[in-house]
């Protein structure tokens, strides 16, 4: 499993740590609850990090968002928690990660857990706004990997 946490990538990481509202990681393995292993997620908005491990080695798999800014300014219903517990590539995220642990991904290898760090980057207090929308640091972060391996995460379809 090749670490592609490069320099560009790294810099724009600590820079989100430094700027992030809130931020907090979860393990998942097979047949745990993700509901329950997400219970600290917040539910604002922001950006998360999936993260494969095998044999103490790591590798980012994915860089996904939460909340959908609409062109009135308003952000969508789901937050951070909301969205890690929603679907992805149509099927519920347990069932989604379940797969991708009993390595039945061909895309990723053998997996032993992931690891879910989300980064709450986005306030909405009233009529406020404070941070980064969550679309600006999801680019960001997509570039900065870009930048760094010449592709996406595997898991990352497109930007």
């Amino acid at each position: 499993m090749k670490n592609e946490l490069t320099s560009q990538f790294l810099k724009s990481k600590m820079s989100l740590q430094a700027q992030a509202c809130k931020h907090g990681k979860f393990e998942f393995v097979q047949g745990a609850s993700l509901k329950a292993e997400s219970r600290n997620v917040c539910d604002g908005y922001g950006i998360y990090l999936i993260y494969g491990h095998y044999n103490e080695h790591e590798q980012l798999l994915y860089i996904g968002k939460s909340g959908t800014v609409s062109q009135d300014g308003t952000m969508g219903d789901q937050g951070l928690r909301g969205r890690l517990n929603n679907k992805q590539e149509g099927k519920p995220r347990k069932q989604y990660f379940e797969r991708l642990v009993s390595a039945q991904d061909e895309r990723v290898g053998p997996l032993e857990k992931l690891c879910i760090e989300w980064f709450e980057t986005y306030l909405v207090k009233g009529e406020g706004r404070e941070g980064a929308p969550p679309f600006l640091v999801e680019a960001q972060l997509l570039s900065a990997y870009l930048a760094d391996n010449e592709t996406l995460p595997p898991l990352n379809k497109k930007a």
